[in-house]
């Protein structure tokens, strides 16, 4: 029977290790996503990530946080609703209501329930309107929501991207818990420092926060006042991924915005920053956290420098995310995460 104790107890202990691992051996393991775009099927994955990989200690979303699409559904005179979102759906009950704007948010979208006549009496601004308004709520629901599944002692930071509009820098920094880090060094642990840039080089789509390359060295340059550590323990939070660096490669568009082909099928081509790569190359930071080319996920070195993009699906309601594990001098391990 002693003997049963003793092997129970050596086993809690070694748990007991296990779990303060990170801690005792100075890793600092970082769990890095981006371009949810207003998917809360993917955002509530982000939040939750800590439950089946343990020992995060920060927890990042990199940009591009709101959704593109305000959904109207319009309420007819009979009581019931009607929508097109892929499909007509025909609404009776206020559950079916509540059934059908879960979907929307959880493919992006932002419900709007109005009716025909006042939908198309809206102007451009008046809907511009509407889905700032949506975003704003949404966002806030979402830090409420950050608030109360991740534990305390795991930082979060969050910033906007280059598609993202104002209203959710406001909304960020209202927050107690959320760490908005574009104006600020931010210290993750006793080693390392974290800048941040949301701006992109020039887009096709002309997006809210776009710079020409040569705006946005001197941009991603001012970041390092104020720094304090050396370029070894700095971390670049920086939107843009650097330019051809396997992780910005992306389709080549015509002047309609659609798909060049060639020989080999879709044209593919390096669609990143120059002004991040310089950047990297010159500096030399320890670690580079990227987003913004959805479908160009990877992990590359420039130089000493380990650039990560997890890419994104937030189309299917998919998480993709990078962990990486620091150590005061030396990155330890990364992997990329999908579900």
């Amino acid at each position: 029977m002693y003997r049963l104790y003793i092997i129970l107890d050596f086993a809690i202990l070694k748990f007991i290790l296990f779990m303060r691992f990170n801690c005792i051996c100075g890793i600092m393991r970082i769990a890095f996503a981006a371009d949810v775009h207003g998917n809360e099927t993917t955002w509530r994955k982000f939040i939750n990530v800590h439950k089946y990989i343990k020992g995060i200690n920060v927890l990042i979303m990199g940009g591009d946080l709101t959704g593109k699409m305000l959904v109207p559904i319009f309420k007819q005179s009979d009581g019931s609703y009607f929508c097109r979102f892929n499909v007509d759906y025909h609404i009776k009950s206020e559950r079916e209501l509540n059934d059908l704007c879960n979907t929307i948010r959880f493919s992006g979208g932002y419900p709007y329930v109005t009716t025909e006549e006042e939908w198309k009496s809206l102007t451009h601004e008046d809907r511009d309107r509407i889905m700032e308004e949506q975003m704003r709520e949404t966002l806030s629901r979402w830090i409420r929501m950050a608030d109360e599944n991740v534990p305390k002692d795991i930082q979060i930071i969050m910033n906007p991207g280059n598609d993202d509009s104002p209203v959710v820098d406001e909304v960020i920094r209202e927050s107690d818990r959320i760490i908005y880090p574009l104006d600020k060094v931010v210290r993750l642990d006793d080693h390392h420092e974290l800048i941040s840039c949301e701006y992109v080089n020039p887009t096709p789509w002309k997006t809210p926060r776009e710079l020409p390359e040569d705006e946005l060295l001197k941009l991603l340059e001012s970041k390092l006042n104020g720094v304090s550590v050396d370029m070894d323990h700095l971390i670049c939070n920086f939107h843009a991924p650097p330019y051809n660096s396997g992780l910005d490669n992306a389709p080549e568009l015509d002047k309609d915005f659609r798909p060049k082909h060639g020989v080999k099928g879709i044209s593919i081509v390096p669609v990143g920053s120059k002004a991040v790569r310089t950047f990297i190359e010159k500096y030399q930071p320890k670690l580079g956290l990227h987003g913004h080319i959805h479908e160009s996920s990877a992990a590359r070195k420039i130089g000493k420098t380990l650039c990560v993009n997890p890419g994104s699906g937030y189309m299917e309601g998919t998480l993709r995310l990078y962990v990486i594990d620091v150590e005061k001098d030396r990155i330890k391990d990364h992997w990329r995460i999908t579900g």
